[in-house]
């Protein structure tokens, strides 16, 4: 029976903890831990594809005051919009583009191996204005047939504004122009 001391620490999770005992304990504690661990793993629940800067703020705001683990993804941080006529352009590099890129930028639950691989308790929330493209590229938005040929396609949840993000706040009373 001979005492050890480690330093436990998971990138995961950031769980760091000192244990002090002995290598049969130890051995139960790194196992208690791991399975712990695993379980308790941080995992995003969804990612929303913002429109612009206002569209980002938005989605920070809402899931800092929620505390939901929910990542915003815009164009050099907001400043350069993604229009719904460029949007599969942005689906189709990284990190959307492959079921094996988008797991490397997000840590999200999955179920299965290789092509049958589903993400679990996840969405993605793709918030964009409706002003700036045709009838027909707007109804494929909302209706979501823009997206049925992407990997990514049965995850996508649009959230759209008529007119511009921009006008609806300032009729809401939120900001002026």
């Amino acid at each position: 029976n001979y005492w050890q001391s480690i330093n436990i620490q998971n990138h995961k999770t950031n769980y760091n903890s000192r244990i002090n005992c002995n290598l049969d304990t130890l051995n139960m504690y790194v196992k208690t831990i791991e399975v712990y661990v695993e379980a308790k793993a941080n995992y995003v629940k969804g990612v929303v594809i913002c429109h612009g800067k206002s569209e980002q703020c938005l989605s920070r705001y809402i899931t800092s005051n929620l505390h939901l683990n929910i990542k915003p993804f815009a164009k050099n941080k907001g400043r350069h919009s993604i229009q719904i006529t460029g949007l599969m352009s942005v689906l189709n590099s990284k990190p959307f583009n492959t079921k094996k890129a988008f797991l490397e930028e997000y840590p999200v639950e999955t179920l299965g191996k290789g092509k049958s691989q589903k993400l679990i308790n996840f969405k993605m929330f793709i918030m964009m204005d409706t002003d700036d493209c045709t009838e027909k590229q707007k109804n494929d938005f909302i209706n979501r047939t823009m997206f049925s040929n992407h990997w990514l396609s049965e995850y996508i949840v649009p959230i759209y504004s008529i007119a511009s993000f921009e006008d609806v706040m300032i009729d809401a009373g939120i900001t002026s122009t």
